[in-house]
């Protein structure tokens, strides 16, 4: 099975990639950082370096993927969020899951599955209480992220 993973590089995205390979998966990791990821790689991934700018139907590879995996975001826990850092954090979600739900939505990748990362965020703060997905989403700046990064994979068509 080929799985295509956007954000292979993060806290979960490396645990899982080196998951997928451990367990006979090729695995094509989409990177804004060609030297990181082939560094915590090597062969093992096949990888691709994308800027998040350009359409995915430039790069022909896509063609054969079973699963597209979108964990892809700028992280949100190393630095102070100023209102730019807060932009980044946001777009940086939008904009590479509205180009997977394009090249999705126009054919260029034809996964069986596509899996969207989401994050506990969604929630807002809520201390020492259990929450569970039935609750409503929180009001804060992590919960609006959520919500818009859901939203842009919710307009992916039929798979």
């Amino acid at each position: 099975m080929n799985v295509l993973i956007f954000g292979g590089t993060g806290f979960v995205g490396r645990n899982l990639t080196e998951e997928l390979l451990t367990n006979g998966y090729k695995v094509l990791v989409v990177t804004r950082n060609l030297q990181k990821t082939a560094n915590d790689f090597g062969s093992k991934a096949n990888i691709i370096e994308w800027d998040n700018h350009s359409p995915l139907s430039s790069i022909s590879e896509l063609q054969d993927t079973d699963v597209v995996i979108n964990l892809a975001g700028e992280s949100i826990g190393n630095r102070r969020w100023s209102n730019s850092v807060k932009q980044e954090i946001l777009t940086s979600r939008i904009r590479t899951t509205h180009a997977i739900v394009s090249a999705i939505n126009n054919r260029t990748i034809q996964p069986k599955v596509l899996i969207n990362a989401s994050a506990v965020g969604y929630y807002g703060p809520r201390q020492d209480e259990v929450i569970t997905e039935i609750e409503e989403a929180g009001s804060d700046f992590l919960a609006q992220v959520c919500r818009d990064w859901e939203n842009e994979a919710y307009k992916v068509q039929a798979i």
